[in-house]
């Protein structure tokens, strides 16, 4: 979805720890960190730039809202 909001934007580095994984990404000259835990599912982005954060966060409910990642929800074991 980054890729697809911000072509620009440049992967710095990803570290996978167990069941975390953490891209670190530039935008706009910024780097921006996306914690995945892959045990719970979940996503937390972090970033000084609360408008950035917000935005891209937007724009992800945005392409939830119409149907894009249902093949991920999909693979959620809620056990």
């Amino acid at each position: 979805m980054v890729k697809e909001n911000y072509p620009t934007a440049i992967i710095e580095s990803t570290d996978e720890t167990g069941d975390l994984v953490v891209t670190r990404f530039r935008i706009n000259g910024k780097v921006m960190t996306l914690y995945a835990n892959l045990q719970t599912k979940s996503l937390t982005l972090i970033d000084s730039d609360k408008l950035m954060v917000k935005t891209i966060g937007e724009q992800f409910d945005r392409k939830l809202s119409e149907g894009k990642f249902q093949d991920s929800f999909g693979q959620i074991n809620l056990d």
